[in-house]
C-alpha cells in the first residue's frame, strides 16, 4: 500500500502533526494528550530555542488519513558543549506498521546525516527539558507531566531498523505517608546549609538565579548543555510549578546559592480529560481544581558541583516533602533519573523511592546507513 510523506510547512499541515497521537492511541485509557497550544508555542519561530536549533516535521499518511508523525533536530549549542554530532528525533508516534515507521525514521536519518550527523538519538523531543524516552515498562499507569506515554509497540519498532539502547530513565515513587518518607522528610541539614523557597515577587530575579543553578549543576549532565538566558524564559514562565512557590527551593551553604529543586503537581490528573484544548472553560476549571490535586512530581534537583557531598541534595527535596506532606499530598514521582546517576538513584531510595516505571532512549550510527 503506498504510503505519502508529507513536510509540516503551514498551519493546516501542523494540526495534523499535532492530531496523531490522539489517532494512533485512541483507546489507549492512560494517555494523556499534549496541549496543543503549549506544543504549537514551543514550535512558534519566536521560540529563542529554534535560533541556534534546525528542525523537519513530517507526517505520514495512508488512505488520506495521518497514521504517523517524527520530528528532528540539531542543536547547535548542544555540539558546541558536548563536541558530539548527534542529531535528535522526537514528537515520534505511529500506528504499528513496520513501513510507517520506517518511512518515518529513515527520513529522519537521511535529513540529519546529510547535514552532517553521525549519530541520531532519541526520543527527545528537542531538549530534555522536554519529554525524553520511550516507555518499556509501567504501561499499567497514566504518566506525569513532560514524561512518555506509549505502546510497547515504539519500542519493538524503532529497535528493528537497527537502533539500540543509549540509556535507560528510570522514575521513582514516593509514598508520602510511609514511616520511611515521612522520617526522610524530617531531615534537617546542618547549620551551614539552609533552603528557601521560590519568590514570586521576584519573578525575573528568581527565573534568572534558576537559570544559573540549573546550568551549573547540570553542566556534565547526560545530554545537557547551557541555557542562554532568552530561551530559558520564554520555555519556564509558562511551567504551572510557579503557582506552588514553595515546591520550589533553593539551598545555600554559608549563604551561597548551592543548588535548586523543581516539583509541581501532577497536572497530568487534570489534562487528561481536556483531549489537548486549554480554552477559557478548560482554565478556569484548571485553576479551580489544581489545589486539590495530591500527587506530585520533582523535576529536577541540581547541586552546584562545589557543594556536593554537603548534604545539599538530600535538604531540597526533605524541604518539599515536608510542604507536602503537610499539604496533603499522598504521592510523590521523582523522574527521570539516569541509569547511571548513582548519587540521585541513592537519593531516591534513602526517602523511600521505589523505580516503578522505566523510559529508553535509543540510538544509531548514522555512517552504517546502508
Amino acid at each position: 500500500m503506498t504510503i505519502e510523506l508529507m513536510q509540516v510547512n503551514d498551519p493546516a499541515s501542523m494540526e495534523l502533526f499535532l492530531d496523531v497521537p490522539s489517532r494512533v492511541l485512541a483507546g489507549h485509557q492512560h494517555h494523556v494528550e499534549d496541549i496543543k497550544s503549549e506544543a504549537r508555542r514551543f514550535f512558534d519561530q519566536d521560540n529563542p530555542f529554534w535560533r541556534r536549533t534546525g528542525t523537519a516535521l513530517y507526517v505520514v499518511k495512508k488512505h488520506d488519513l495521518p497514521v504517523g508523525r517524527i520530528a528532528w533536530f540539531m542543536d547547535m549549542a548542544y555540539h558546541e558543549h558536548a563536541n558530539e554530532q548527534v542529531g535528535y528525533f522526537g514528537y515520534c508516534d505511529a500506528v504499528n506498521q513496520k513501513d510507517v515507521w520506517q518511512a518515518l525514521m529513515e527520513k529522519a536519518e537521511s535529513d540529519l546525516q546529510a547535514r552532517g550527523m553521525r549519530t541520531i538519538r532519541g526520543p527527545i523531543n528537542g531538549t530534555i527539558g522536554n519529554q525524553v524516552g520511550i516507555l518499556t515498562s509501567g504501561f499499567h499507569l497514566d504518566p506525569q507531566p513532560l514524561m512518555a506515554y506509549n505502546p510497547i509497540h515504539y519500542l519493538h519498532q524503532i529497535e528493528q531498523l537497527g537502533y539500540r539502547k543509549c540509556r535507560d530513565l528510570h522514575a521513582y515513587h514516593i509514598r508520602l505517608d510511609s514511616p520511611r518518607a515521612i522520617e526522610a522528610a524530617s531531615f534537617h541539614p546542618s547549620a551551614d546549609v539552609t533552603t528557601r523557597p521560590f519568590d514570586r515577587h521576584r519573578m525575573d530575579e528568581e527565573l534568572e538565579l534558576l537559570r544559573v543553578l540549573i546550568n551549573k549543576g547540570m553542566e556534565h549532565h547526560w545530554q545537557s548543555r547551557p541555557w542562554g538566558k532568552e530561551e530559558f524564559f520564554y520555555l519556564i514562565k509558562e511551567m504551572k510549578m510557579l503557582y506552588f512557590p514553595q515546591m520550589v527551593q533553593f539551598a545555600l551553604v554559608h549563604g551561597e546559592y548551592a543548588g535548586v529543586i523543581i516539583s509541581y503537581p501532577n497536572i497530568n490528573m487534570l489534562l487528561k480529560k481536556y483531549d489537548g484544548r486549554m480554552g477559557i472553560r478548560q482554565r478556569m476549571d484548571f485553576l479551580l481544581r489544581l489545589h486539590k490535586i495530591k500527587e506530585a512530581k520533582v523535576e529536577l534537583i541540581c547541586v552546584s558541583p562545589e557543594y556536593r557531598g554537603h548534604g545539599v541534595g538530600k535538604a531540597l527535596l526533605a524541604a518539599v516533602m515536608r510542604h507536602l506532606i503537610a499539604a496533603g499530598y499522598r504521592e510523590l514521582e521523582y523522574s527521570w533519573v539516569v541509569e547511571d546517576n548513582e548519587a540521585s538513584k541513592h537519593l531516591a531510595r534513602s526517602f523511600g523511592g521505589v523505580p516503578y516505571k522505566r523510559y529508553r532512549v535509543l540510538e544509531k550510527a548514522l555512517n552504517r546507513m546502508t
